[in-house]
């Protein structure tokens, strides 16, 4: 699907009526006339698509044609499954630092994609299981990697109550429906000591604010629904009956054609010399980038929450 086919599916959808945070009815638009629908709630701040797609659309974005996209700095992935090296470098990393909280025991991806993070987890002695919205992405998990995953969307399924030990959720909250509702679902489902872990693009960042119009972030509006602060992320956490113990910056591993690509956003000058430089290097080149505009938030059930 092209990136204006993800924008005609939007269009389809029906304007929320409320704040997903706090309920207030009444928002105005981010931009004057540049991306066009982005809008921030007049009372907290949350910043959102005033028109929101059904469920049955959301699915129909997240097809194959998702994970290998013609033009991904608008849409999708260039080619999901051939970054697989890199997915699977970055998940040891983010793994080794929950680790440091929670050694091992059972973990829940949410919107696992291919599974790769789940792969690494179940090397490593964790018990996995998922949850993706993409049918393309789960019977790959599923078939090819033999991993317990459920082809549902995050937003509407009924979570195994105070069952697993760390929840993660890597970049997936922006694309929910009803965040503020997953989180409390997600929150019921961990155990008394669990720990969910999130990340999401962050629109106080400084790359977000040095970018303004150009960042990344508003560039994927086609498929992001909404887009967090550090306070408005951690009010929704707190409404949902958590509490942030860590809060941190990260980045991941790349190769250098993404690299240059994203950087061609900002300056296609710096893009070119950087494609030039990298025909000095005969094989090809991976690296970690943290471009410091991505969340990445600990929390735990707020100590005297019910827990039965």
């Amino acid at each position: 699907m092209s990136s204006e086919e993800g924008q005609g599916v939007m269009d389809r959808g029906a304007e929320p009526q409320i704040c997903n945070l706090c309920g207030e009815r009444s928002h105005t638009p981010l931009f004057a006339g540049f991306h066009p629908g982005i809008v921030q709630c007049d009372s907290c701040g949350l910043i959102f698509n005033a028109v929101m797609p059904l469920e049955e659309e959301l699915a129909s974005i997240y097809t194959e044609e998702y994970f290998t996209s013609k033009d991904s700095l608008q849409y999708g992935y260039t080619n999901y499954l051939a970054d697989r090296g890199n997915i699977v470098k970055t998940a040891r990393r983010r793994l080794k630092d929950i680790e440091k909280l929670r050694p091992s025991g059972s973990l829940l991806d949410v919107g696992c994609a291919f599974g790769f993070f789940m792969d690494v987890a179940r090397e490593r002695g964790w018990t996995v299981r998922g949850v993706e919205i993409s049918e393309f992405a789960a019977e790959y998990a599923i078939g090819e990697l033999g991993l317990d995953v459920v082809n549902h969307s995050a937003d509407s399924w009924e979570y195994q109550t105070r069952s697993y030990d760390v929840i993660t959720m890597w970049d997936l909250i922006e694309h929910l429906q009803d965040p503020a509702g997953t989180l409390v679902k997600l929150a019921g489902a961990l155990k008394e000591d669990g720990i969910l872990v999130l990340s999401t693009p962050d629109v106080e960042s400084l790359p977000a604010r040095l970018m303004g119009e150009k960042w990344l972030g508003w560039q994927l509006r086609n498929e992001h629904l909404y887009y967090f602060s550090h306070s408005t992320l951690e009010r929704m956490l707190e409404s949902a009956g958590l509490e942030v113990v860590r809060r941190m910056q990260i980045g991941k591993h790349v190769n250098f054609d993404l690299f240059a690509d994203r950087l061609a956003l900002y300056g296609k000058t710096y893009a070119a010399l950087l494609r030039n430089l990298k025909k000095l290097f005969p094989t090809p080149l991976s690296f970690y980038v943290n471009p410091l505009d991505i969340i990445c938030i600990y929390a735990r059930l707020r100590k005297g929450q019910d827990v039965a």
